[in-house]
């Protein structure tokens, strides 16, 4: 069977899956995501059916995040940052110093750190950029590889910021 024939029958079988799976979940246009009852059944005047003890419908009510705040991105940014500042010492010397000693240029490297929350202000995510002039990529490897364990005040709602960040100083 020629590659090009594959790859057809491939995306046919994919999309069919995909077809065949939206509609097992009710997504389908004859109404039935809607009432749980296809007009069919509704029209012999079925009712759709009736949560249970242990249906999600039923369930009792769990707790949420707070309330979103305008401000919590520059709240995000200034606790990272200091959250990051409280960690110098650390990452000089686990991040900066074992390849400053092998190679002392450049004599600064700068950083352009991504991070992500979670509603809750859970560190979820982080990127490192290297800033062009001042790369080690050494450096911004050493800083992804360290834990997710910056916490901010809860944001009500997922949070990215961006924070620029330099070693050693």
């Amino acid at each position: 069977m020629s590659t090009p024939r594959a790859i057809v029958i491939v995306g046919v079988l994919i999309a069919a899956a995909i077809f065949l799976g939206l509609r097992s979940r009710g997504g389908g246009v004859d109404g039935t995501a809607a009432t749980g009852v296809s007009p069919a059944t509704a029209e012999r005047g079925a009712q759709p059916p009736q949560p249970t003890a242990g249906s999600p419908a039923s369930a009792p009510n769990v707790p949420t995040a707070a309330a979103p705040n305008p401000s919590a991105e520059v709240d995000a940014a200034a606790v990272a940052k200091a959250a990051m500042e409280a960690r110098r010492a650390k990452l000089v010397a686990e991040c900066w110093t074992p390849f400053a000693e092998k190679d002392p240029e450049p004599p600064q490297a700068r950083f352009e750190i991504q991070m992500n929350f979670d509603a809750t202000g859970r560190q979820i995510g982080r990127g490192v950029s290297d800033v062009r002039g001042y790369v080690r990529s050494e450096s911004s490897d050493c800083l992804e590889r360290q834990p997710l364990d910056i916490q901010i005040p809860p944001p009500g709602r997922p949070v990215t910021i961006r924070i620029e960040f330099s070693l050693p100083d």
